[in-house]
C-alpha cells in the first residue's frame, strides 16, 4: 500500500491538470458560441442593421433615412425613433462610427462601417 503523503500528492496532481483542462476548455467554448450568436442573430432592429453591416452596406456614410429605407427591402419595419436608438446603441457597442453629416441637410448624423 502506498503511504498517504504519495497519495495526496497523486491526488492534488490529477485535480490541478483536471482543474487547468476545465478553465482552458469551458472559457474557450463559451466565448466561442457567444461570438457566433452575435454574428447570426437577425432579429429586431439592431439584427437588421447588423445584417447590413455584414453585407457592406455602410462600407461608406449612410444616413438614418438610408438605413431605414434599406431596411424597408430587407422586410424590416421599424419607426424612426426604434432604428435611430439601434444605430445609436451599435455605435456606443462600437460596431458602427458615428459621424456629422457634411452637408447641411436635415439629418445630423452619418453612420458607417468601423474600420
Amino acid at each position: 500500500m502506498r503511504s498517504i503523503p504519495v497519495l495526496l500528492a497523486t491526488i492534488k496532481e490529477a485535480t490541478q491538470e483536471l482543474e487547468a483542462a476545465l478553465q482552458s476548455k469551458g472559457s474557450h467554448s463559451i466565448s466561442q458560441k457567444a461570438h457566433q450568436k452575435i454574428e447570426t442573430d437577425y432579429s429586431g432592429p439592431s439584427g437588421g442593421i447588423k445584417m447590413l453591416v455584414n453585407s457592406g452596406f455602410f462600407k461608406k456614410p449612410r444616413s438614418l433615412g438610408e438605413v431605414i429605407q434599406e431596411l424597408k427591402k430587407e422586410t424590416y419595419n421599424y419607426r424612426k425613433e426604434v432604428i435611430s436608438n439601434a444605430l445609436i446603441r451599435l455605435a456606443r457597442q462600437r460596431v458602427l462610427v458615428r459621424v456629422s453629416s457634411e452637408k447641411d441637410s436635415r439629418e445630423k448624423w452619418n453612420y458607417a462601417e468601423r474600420k
